[in-house]
């Protein structure tokens, strides 16, 4: 036991053992410390399997031979927002309204306490409109990548992931370039492109890294929350529009279920009809009754286009939420 806490005190302060004449040497580097520690948290958590930097450095992983199957872990996906940083700060009101979804879910699991993960920016103003949340012990707030090695999150049955963890164009391309182009002698391309699942690298392994070690990060915040030992269900919350990244978090859970998520809050851009109406309902008083006429005219939008929204999944959720029952052409609100 003294040598493996002495090996782990070396790992954690970026130091590398070797021994000379029967001498024992330690050798603490920036270089040791930046490649192996500060940004990889691979080798104590079981995921350096996949993560994109070991596999190239013939790095040695031991894994169980009994893996835990993680049935009892459902993925909710949500595909029509980022919510990246950038999304974040640009609007004050997208962080309000993501708040607000938080609070709505915490509430459907309230059973259970839920993990919110968000950016390291994002903590201070989330933590203190969960406040009421966190003091009744239903809800916990976290960074992402905060929290290594902790146990501190494993009471927590449900996650909501906000965004993912992306560290910058540099590190990526530096990285890729370290690991990949340097290993095959080429020189990759550098640039990047916007496109709808977000920042695209223009070269194929600098992408093709990125997207693994995204993934691995949302392996790792899961496996934080120790899902595959509890008995009851674990409810994963997941926002971000690259299915590739998304299917590398899926491979390292077979047996978890993954299922199309589509929150009731407008959480970034401009509204749409829908949105518009789940925004009445919410604005209705207890006991009020209107008329379906009323609402779209005050809407300014067409009765086809109010008909179209009536047997969606969302307008379906927003009357559940808000308590609005249908009689006919009337909407009451209980």
């Amino acid at each position: 036991m003294a040598t493996l806490r002495a090996v782990e005190r070396v790992i954690n302060t970026g130091g590398e053992y070797s021994e000379y004449n029967g001498i024992g040497i330690v050798t603490n580097t920036h270089t040791i410390h930046y490649k192996y520690t500060l940004f990889n948290t691979y080798i104590l958590d079981g995921t350096g399997a996949t993560d994109p930097e070991y596999l190239s450095d013939d790095f040695y992983v031991v894994k169980p031979q009994d893996e835990l199957d993680y049935s009892n872990v459902l993925f909710r996906v949500c595909d029509s927002y980022n919510l990246s940083r950038t999304a974040l700060r640009q609007s004050a009101q997208s962080v309000e309204r993501v708040i607000e979804m938080a609070k709505r879910i915490i509430t459907e699991h309230e059973s259970d306490k839920t993990l919110v993960v968000t950016y390291k920016e994002n903590v201070e103003q989330i933590t203190e409109e969960l406040s009421e949340e966190i003091a009744e012990g239903k809800a916990m707030v976290k960074h992402f990548d905060g929290g290594r090695g902790s146990n501190d999150y494993v009471e927590c049955n449900n996650a909501i992931y906000i965004g993912t963890l992306f560290k910058g164009t540099s590190y990526y391309t530096t990285a890729s370039q370290a690991v990949v182009g340097d290993r095959l002698g080429m020189q990759l391309k550098r640039g990047h492109i916007s496109t709808s699942e977000g920042l695209t690298f223009k070269d194929e392994y600098t992408e093709a890294y990125k997207k693994t070690d995204i993934a691995i990060n949302l392996v790792q915040e899961t496996n934080r929350l120790r899902a595959g030992r509890k008995p009851d269900m674990v409810t994963i919350y997941l926002f971000n529009r690259d299915k590739e990244m998304v299917d590398i978090v899926r491979d390292h859970y077979p047996l978890a279920k993954f299922e199309k998520y589509e929150p009731i809050e407008k959480l970034t851009g401009k509204k749409t009809a829908i949105d518009e109406i789940i925004d009445y309902f919410a604005g209705m008083d207890r006991g009020e009754r209107v008329k379906q006429s009323t609402i779209y005219k005050e809407l300014d939008i067409s009765s086809r286009t109010f008909r179209r929204q009536v047997d969606t999944p969302k307008f379906r959720a927003a009357m559940k939420k808000y308590g609005i029952t249908r009689e006919k052409t009337f909407y009451q609100k209980d």
